[in-house]
């Protein structure tokens, strides 16, 4: 797995302004912030890198399929990233 920078942030939401309004005042703070716009982005994104955090919409609002949901992505992703804190 690819090592990230110490406060490297993804911020897991299908609406653009929640991203930005939990982004920007994190990226004002000096942490990189990257965005997943779906639980399957989500998926892929903790497999492909380390963050020091995960802020995790649990209700997808465009993709409600009961494996598709933020909670489901979070079962999946959490076995990989064990010394990652999430928060939905």
């Amino acid at each position: 797995m690819p090592t990230a920078p110490a406060h490297r942030i993804l911020v897991a939401d299908d609406q653009p302004d929640v991203i930005e309004g939990v982004a920007a005042p994190a990226k004002a703070e000096g942490y990189a912030t990257e965005a997943a716009k779906s639980p399957a982005a989500v998926i892929k994104a903790v497999e492909a890198n380390d963050y020091a955090l995960v802020l995790m919409d649990l209700n997808y609002a465009r993709d409600t399929r009961a494996d598709r949901k933020g909670s489901s992505s979070c079962k999946k992703s959490r076995p990989s990233t064990p010394r990652c804190p999430w928060w939905s």
